[in-house]
């Protein structure tokens, strides 16, 4: 696949807030969608939200969690 971009190389060195940050929100709707089942959220139910939910979804739910938790998604210019 041409322009294949490894994670760990995207969000090292002086991008390791963002990737923090990125972490702390796909837990964090794991956490969500584990209570809105009225189950007990625990840091690895972000595994069943990423499978159960579509795509589109998880981009939208994931700049919501960044939103609510501080963050402010922006397109970069020129990019």
């Amino acid at each position: 696949m041409p322009g294949k971009t490894e994670i760990t190389k995207l969000f090292s060195g002086d991008n390791a807030d963002q990737q923090n940050a990125l972490i702390t929100a796909l837990i964090e709707c794991g956490k969500d969608f584990a209570k809105s089942n009225k189950r007990h959220p625990h840091e690895n139910s972000f595994y069943e939200w990423l499978e159960k939910t579509q795509k589109t979804a998880l981009v939208i739910n994931i700049v919501d969690k960044l939103n609510e938790l501080g963050y402010e998604i922006v397109k970069k210019n020129g990019k």
